[in-house]
């Protein structure tokens, strides 16, 4: 622990040196996302108009992050972005909670701290600075990232208790996707807490004027920008010019997070023109970010990625003894007609014929295709139709992600994670912020000092995740797990009172008509038996 302690002291005093604190600040993750990536976007956006020479977020980069899981060099996006909340590093599928220890770690895992809670910069910005905080993002909302601002579990896929924590855990402001799983009973407390509820309402989300808001949008992530139905669903620029517009209203300033959350599904697949077109709708939002930040000059804008993906390269084996003498034409004319990615095209085949396979690649990647590709998009179109899983669905997006990729100069080495550092990109009125070289844990620090927490995140963990059984150690106290109907409530006694805490919800019962609510939502591990609660609850005992 005393090792732990002088880390993060370590920490702080090396950062303590960027500047000052903020007013806002506002993180904007490009999930999966290389220097590759950007520098093909870059090249594409120049042979569709030369005058279109840099990205928004270009003028900003100032070094690279190193990223990884605790027990392994190349990191899934939920422990890679559990460092950037709560400087911690994690295994694949924890939000916001530590692990337990590895035969492979790759530093110290302290087994005590295993399966524990750790407080993310977000929810103490909340607390410690009154601040507002937002997201907006274009996958799901319990989905790894967005997850990771104000959840904690050992399981990302896990999507009911990450929800149920993320509806309670006081977020102003949330526009994303996933309007399918936000259940009746959180839309209910949401609206009790006087939240604006919108589920798949465009004219709804642009009519708002006041933070406390939910916008979802599609049943589960929304449609990729080149796939976009303008007239259903907002593009992620407006998400973030709409969540500053309304959290700007709070006088104490606020956290934004911003998640570019498809270049990183676009990647899996391989699909170079998915990659691009989901890079400049983030591009889009970063220059929204920016130009508030630039008008209000007390807003401090960080872009990064959180881990890279696809090995994606300009150039491949099919040039490899004529690398050198391919043009900007060869390389981006085979991606310049598309006009759907590969999941947009496979969502379009799905009723069609087989007979229309040819006609629609065709007319929206101006690609013909040979019989036998025909045959091995139409088996995976099937084996989809037949049973319609996650596997599947990839395997059929796959098969048409391939057309372009056998036609392109474009490569790739993977359709998984890839361990390479991270750019880092920092707006920063006073130019004061880090260069070179970090760790995510360190970038923590920087975004504990911008936002005025500085190193107390440990010590609000402490008072805001405490184990219950060291908050009621005497013997008066009787503390009881009970499960009902699935859910688990957690019943504290003493000879003069009682209250009862539901899991993953930061409502307190005490008798049988007064409700109060905590600051963070109680956290029940199935894994352990344990539970993590607020110090405030021992009041109602006093």
């Amino acid at each position: 622990m005393k090792k732990l302690v002088l880390i993060t002291v370590c920490l702080f005093s090396m950062l303590s040196m960027y500047g000052r604190e903020y007013k806002n600040i506002i993180f904007m993750v490009a999930d999966g996302t290389s220097t590759a990536g950007l520098t093909l976007t870059r090249w594409y956006n120049y042979y569709l108009d030369s005058t279109r020479t840099q990205l928004a977020l270009d003028p900003y980069f100032c070094g690279m992050v190193k990223t990884h899981s605790s027990n392994a060099p190349i990191g899934d996006s939920a422990p890679t972005m559990m460092q950037y909340m709560t400087g911690f590093l994690s295994q694949t599928g924890f939000l916001g909670m530590c692990p337990p220890p590895d035969p492979n770690d790759l530093l110290y895992i302290d087994p005590r701290s295993a399966y524990r809670p750790r407080m993310t910069v977000m929810e103490a910005a909340r607390i410690f600075k009154n601040k507002a905080i937002g997201l907006a993002f274009t996958c799901e909302f319990p989905h790894a990232t967005p997850a990771n601002t104000t959840a904690h579990w050992h399981k990302r896929s896990e999507y009911a208790v990450i929800a149920d924590q993320m509806v309670h855990n006081q977020i102003d402001v949330v526009f994303g996707g996933g309007a399918s799983l936000l259940s009746t009973e959180n839309q209910k407390f949401l609206a009790e807490q006087n939240y604006t509820v919108c589920l798949n309402d465009l004219t709804k989300f642009r009519q708002l004027q006041t933070p406390s808001c939910w916008a979802l949008f599609g049943e589960t992530a929304l449609p990729n920008e080149l796939d976009r139905d303008t007239l259903k669903y907002p593009s992620l620029a407006e998400m973030t010019r709409k969540a500053i517009e309304l959290l700007n209203q709070h006088k104490e300033g606020f956290i934004l997070m911003v998640e570019g959350s498809k270049i990183d599904w676009a990647a899996h697949r391989n699909d170079a023109i998915g990659m691009i077109s989901e890079i400049q709708s983030f591009d889009a939002a970063v220059q929204e970010a920016i130009r508030f930040a630039q008008a209000d000059s007390n807003t401090l804008v960080v872009v990064v990625s959180d881990h890279g993906n696809s090995g994606i390269s300009i150039g491949n084996s099919l040039g490899d003894n004529f690398y050198d003498k391919l043009s900007l034409y060869d390389l981006m004319e085979p991606l310049a007609h598309a006009r759907m990615t590969a999941e947009g095209l496979a969502n379009y085949l799905i009723p069609l014929s087989k007979d229309s396979i040819p006609v629609i690649l065709k007319r929206e990647w101006g690609m013909e295709i040979s019989i036998p590709e025909i045959n091995l998009i139409e088996y995976a179109r099937q084996n989809y139709r037949k049973n319609p899983n996650g596997r599947n669905k990839d395997s059929y997006i796959d098969q048409i992600a391939n057309v372009m990729k056998q036609r392109s100069y474009i490569g790739f080495t993977t359709h998984g994670h890839t361990g390479e550092a991270v750019f880092l990109a920092i707006y920063s009125p006073d130019g004061q912020h880090p260069q070179g070289l970090i760790t995510a844990p360190e970038l923590n620090a920087y975004l504990c000092e911008a936002s005025g927490i500085h190193d107390k995140l440990n010590q609000l963990n402490e008072e805001y995740y405490c184990p219950v059984t060291d908050l009621f150690q005497e013997k008066s106290y009787k503390i009881e797990t009970i499960e009902k109907a699935g859910k688990f409530y957690l019943v504290i006694r003493n000879k003069q009172h009682q209250i009862r805490l539901k899991a993953y919800n930061n409502q307190v019962e005490q008798g049988k008509n007064k409700m109060y609510y905590t600051q963070t939502p109680a956290i029940y591990v199935d894994k352990t038996g344990k539970w993590y609660v607020s110090r405030e609850i021992k009041h109602f005992f006093e």
